[in-house]
């Protein structure tokens, strides 16, 4: 890091690297990023995350008094390298990418994710593509989800409050 200026407002760039980390549960490889200090936040570019055969790029910006936004696109993400959604008596396969925007404060989260998993399986039973979309305004999560083969064509769509009652 080059970091010069005010310390509640510090200029500067550098660049971050993580290997062997964890975000939100899940685990990844390294993770890579230019930075940018720009006196109210920091501006990460060239994010670059691996996780096993898969990559995640994208962009962010992270404000001090806690607004943020990014993008990042994710693919050959092996869904069996996941860790939030491991069932070990009904193991999860098949290939997953994704498209994630985001603009708000960490109080008041807002984004939209847009997911894609070619030929899911559970364990040895074939359910086919899989898509879905996840917005996220505030404590309100909405969810949409597709999924088809030869055998198979179903869908579903709900919402939920983040809240303790759910």
């Amino acid at each position: 890091f080059h970091v010069y200026g005010n310390y509640l407002g510090p200029n500067g760039v550098g660049k971050l690297i993580i290997e062997k980390g964890t975000a939100y549960g899940e685990t990844f490889d390294v993770a890579t990023s230019a930075l940018r200090f720009e006196g109210t936040g920091v501006r990460l570019d060239k994010i670059d995350i691996s996780k096993s055969t898969g990559k995640v790029t994208g962009a962010a910006w992270v404000a001090w008094d806690g607004n943020y936004s990014f993008d990042a696109t994710g693919s050959k993400i092996p869904v069996e390298s996941l860790a939030t959604v491991s069932f070990p008596s009904a193991p999860l396969s098949g290939i997953m990418s994704f498209d994630a925007t985001g603009t708000g404060t960490f109080d008041t989260p807002r984004y939209d994710v847009k997911i894609g998993i070619a030929d899911l399986f559970v364990g040895d039973e074939g359910i086919g593509q899989v898509t879905g979309r996840l917005a996220l305004r505030g404590e309100m999560m909405t969810l949409d989800a597709e999924a088809s083969s030869n055998r198979l064509s179903v869908s579903g769509s709900g919402r939920i409050a983040l809240t303790p009652e759910m």
